[in-house]
């Protein structure tokens, strides 16, 4: 969900306001730029460590398939719930095709799970 929320709101954080706990101080202003590239790069480090963990499991029983898909729901649904700042037309038509994405391989999923395939 966190891919999503960084990806709909990409071009939105233009300026992040921190708000400061005692009400006389006035809020920080960092540059929503620099964030970005942080909640990317922390995200990016944070694949590439667990796809080397995943990779180095020593005869385990590690199902990469259900891994991948749970990768690709938690992204889909995530696009789909996750708060959008200003909802552009492409944004509304992407979560309507991603819903109806997320129900077929919900719909399959269950299936294959049912009978085996």
């Amino acid at each position: 969900a966190h891919c999503a929320t960084l990806l709909l709101n990409w071009h939105e954080d233009h300026a992040i306001v921190f708000s400061r706990v005692r009400s006389h101080k006035t809020p920080t202003i960092w540059h929503g730029k620099l964030i970005r590239s942080l909640k990317l790069l922390g995200l990016l480090v944070f694949i590439v460590g667990d796809v080397i963990v995943a990779m180095n499991g020593y005869g385990s029983d590690i199902s990469y398939v259900a891994h991948i898909f749970g990768f690709i729901s938690g992204f889909v649904l995530g696009f789909i719930i996750t708060r959008d700042r200003f909802q552009e037309t492409w944004e509304k038509i992407l979560k309507i095709v991603f819903a109806v994405i997320y129900v077929i391989l919900l719909f399959v999923g269950v299936l294959w799970n049912i009978f085996g395939f």
